[in-house]
């Protein structure tokens, strides 16, 4: 079996965003992400860009067109990893927006006015300074820092609020606060304030502080532990320039897209009955299975408008490739079919993320555990037990963690063959 590194190809990996994400890509998404041929550091990078770009286009909504409901396409985004382990990629991530966050401040600039728009907000500012700042941007905004600290640190005191304002981000709503030594009281509507953070899962664990926390089911996840039993420095990108340049004609390519979104006020991606049947089939499954985790069912229901986020984004940014876009886009199949992959592989994340917080009802069971459970024939064997874990992206080494548990809590019968039978 080969091994995840820079020069070998990586083993199939149920944690890996799935190649056909990459292969369906639009071409600036594909092409930056190619350059990284680290798995792990490709995968943040991409979740990273995506997080970002969805900061950018402010103007563009996914539209429901069943139920006649608009959302913003911006994404909250949590990378999850130990210390030098790959997450630092995501600055280049933000590199995609170095020309986008100039033309924001020209265009957001309000006449006779000295003051201009910043696309990208600092993690250390108060709650109070974010609401202003986001005032001055109508709402828009992007926060991406590397360390997790640096937003906890910054808002200790202040920590109820500053949650506040990204779970409102995420449908777009209102929120306001009182400023006490001003005496002021700011209301903003139509918040669209896009997150990319990584940090480790000590760092993490004090941001969210409990699943109980309406932001754990808002967000995005990815979790990984890149350290491994070898080192690897150097040759982990497919460069054929300084990377800066490579970067620094990325952010070309996303300011002209971004251009292209400023001549309309409102851009709408449209999905149908059977697109959005689609998606919910999808997450039904899921649903299913995680029944004694009353929690995840926030995150399953919130993954669907997640899941609409992603597919307006990569239809939006295909549509740019043409130089024109109109204000009414169909979602087209294959961004929704790349956007329920990358939801369903959050969702896995996700998962991993809830059994690092602290709750007061958690079941015995872990996550994966009652996944593979609830899919498992009342008579089964260990390799038929590996085939339904690989279906819902549970790996073998998981599986018979999975089935040890089952042995230990006498979940199941066990014969001298090796055949399971649950007990009832």
């Amino acid at each position: 079996m080969t091994t995840n590194n820079s020069n070998t190809q990586v083993e199939e990996n149920s944690d890996y965003i799935p190649d056909s994400v990459y292969k369906n890509l639009p071409e600036i998404l594909k092409e930056s992400s190619n350059i990284f041929t680290d798995r792990y550091e490709k995968d943040v990078f991409l979740l990273g860009a995506l997080g970002v770009l969805s900061g950018c286009f402010h103007n563009l909504y996914a539209t429901n067109a069943v139920d006649k409901k608009n959302v913003a396409v911006n994404l909250l985004i949590f990378i999850i990893a130990p210390p030098a382990s790959g997450k630092g990629v995501l600055k280049y991530s933000k590199k995609l927006v170095d020309e986008i966050k100039n033309t924001f401040a020209v265009s957001s600039k309000v006449l006779g006015s000295k003051n201009t728009g910043k696309l990208l907000i600092p993690a250390n500012s108060s709650a109070s300074g974010l609401i202003q700042l986001l005032r001055q941007n109508n709402g828009v905004g992007i926060m991406i820092e590397s360390e997790i600290d640096t937003l906890v640190n910054a808002n200790k005191q202040d920590w109820g609020n500053y949650s506040d304002i990204l779970r409102n981000s995420f449908e777009n709503e209102r929120v306001s606060l009182y400023r006490k030594t001003e005496k002021e009281y700011i209301e903003l509507d139509n918040l669209k304030l896009a997150l990319a953070i990584s940090g480790t899962p000590g760092q993490f664990k004090t941001l969210m502080s409990s699943v109980e926390n309406g932001l754990f089911s808002r967000g995005c996840y990815y979790l990984f532990d890149n350290t491994g039993s070898s080192l690897t420095c150097f040759g982990r990108m497919n460069s054929t320039k300084n990377i800066d340049v490579h970067f620094a004609d990325f952010a070309k390519i996303a300011n002209d897209y971004y251009n292209l979104h400023l001549s309309h006020d409102k851009i709408e991606v449209s999905f149908n009955q059977q697109q959005l049947t689609e998606i919910q089939t999808r997450l039904n499954s899921e649903f299913q299975r995680i029944v004694i985790f009353p929690e995840l069912k926030a995150n399953i229901k919130r993954s669907f408008t997640i899941a609409l986020k992603i597919a307006s984004l990569l239809t939006f940014l295909k549509e740019c490739e043409s130089g024109k876009i109109t204000d009414k886009i169909d979602c087209s199949d294959i961004a929704l079919k790349t956007a329920i992959s990358l939801m369903l592989t959050n969702l896995i994340h996700s998962y991993k993320a809830y059994e690092l917080l602290p709750s007061r009802n958690k079941p015995s069971l872990k996550v994966n555990e009652q996944r593979l459970y609830s899919v498992l024939s009342d008579d089964f064997t260990r390799s038929q037990a590996v085939l339904i874990g690989e279906t819902i992206s549970i790996k073998e080494r998981t599986v018979d963690s999975c089935l040890k548990t089952f042995r230990e809590k006498d979940m199941v019968d066990v014969s001298g063959k090796g055949e399971y039978k649950k007990k009832q």
